[in-house]
């Protein structure tokens, strides 16, 4: 078995690396390594879904491959940082626009 054979590797619709058999991305196991869990408290930590096998996997795909997995992560963090601009870019919702005229009014009649 090669260690590439823990992960599912996509890149539609965007680009992400999960642990194979599970929905939990790399980047949080990595994240609790980098807070200094061992594999055994990181596998506790998401409450069964990972084994402690694959969270010493994915600890040394990282050491094997740190290069790239930490433009992975900064491609990871950058379209997060994307997404959250436009969402915060987008007009509000027409019930939010009424409940903050609401607000307003009941302000300025206190």
């Amino acid at each position: 078995m090669q260690l590439e054979d823990y992960f599912d590797f996509n890149t539609t619709p965007v680009e992400h690396v999960r642990i194979r058999g599970t929905r939990i991305d790399i980047a949080f196991v990595i994240e609790l390594y980098r807070q200094h869990m061992t594999a055994e408290q990181i596998a506790v930590h998401f409450g069964c879904p990972i084994t402690v096998e694959q969270a010493y996997a994915t600890i040394l795909y990282y050491l094997h491959n740190r290069a790239a997995v930490d433009a992975y992560l900064a491609r990871r963090d950058a379209r997060w940082h994307e997404t959250y601009r436009d969402y915060l870019a987008q007009e509000p919702p027409e019930v939010v626009k009424r409940l903050r005229a609401i607000k307003a009014a009941r302000s300025q009649a206190s």
